[in-house]
């Protein structure tokens, strides 16, 4: 008897795993952190260069989070998955202005999509300490919701 109930179970459990398995399944992006890190190493290697305009003097701010810049669009960012980003990277990285306005023309992909893929592939940048550009101070809060406001009007009418 004990068998018949270790199979049935086992069984059961099987058939739930195979229905799980044929839905699709979202995978949000990891919520962005970026984590100030001691560079006094990194400036002293730089003293050592031949050029001394490769001489830095700070790599990172002291006084920026960074974490703070990303707040106003952490919201929207979350909603993001990793795998739309993996299935728009080809459609979007080094397309030219015309390509991506005829994507978007061909519902390819949204502007809510574009931006937020920008932001997300900045974002992934700008907080990894090995990649930084420091090149981000401030964002406009309001992206996201220009990019939905201009979802709503007519394609056909890009310039």
């Amino acid at each position: 008897m004990k068998i018949y109930t270790l199979l049935s179970l086992t069984l059961t459990l099987t058939l739930l795993s195979c229905k799980n398995a044929n839905q699709e399944v979202l995978i949000k992006s990891d919520p962005i952190i970026w984590q100030s890190y001691d560079e006094t190493s990194d400036l002293e290697a730089t003293q050592e260069l031949e050029n001394a305009r490769m001489h830095l003097k700070l790599v990172n701010s002291k006084v920026l989070d960074k974490n703070e810049i990303w707040k106003p669009v952490a919201g929207e960012l979350s909603t993001f998955s990793v795998k739309r980003y993996k299935e728009l990277l080809p459609q979007i990285l080094e397309k030219d202005i015309p390509t991506l306005q005829q994507s978007i023309i061909d519902e390819v992909f949204t502007y809510e999509e574009i931006t937020l893929f920008y932001l997300y592939r900045i974002a992934k940048i700008e907080s990894n300490n090995d990649r930084a550009l420091n090149g981000v101070i401030s964002l406009n809060p309001d992206a996201v919701s220009k990019a939905r406001e201009l979802d709503k009007t007519d394609k056909n009418k890009i310039n």
